[in-house]
């Protein structure tokens, strides 16, 4: 997992290993910025994303 906090930006970012096989290997990327409002994004499928991810 990466933090990052540059000028109030928060950035999570994780890769998923020896999961199952819909979200092996994908990665997930939550992000805040100054106003405090989080994002998610990730390459896994849709059926596997966690709602609001991608929105």
């Amino acid at each position: 997992m990466v933090f990052h906090l540059h000028r109030k930006l928060v950035l999570l970012f994780a890769q998923i290993n020896g999961g199952p096989k819909a979200v092996s290997g994908k990665k997930i990327t939550q992000t805040r910025t100054s106003d405090g409002q989080w994002s998610c994004s990730s390459d896994a499928d849709a059926a596997a994303k966690s709602k609001g991810c991608d929105a």
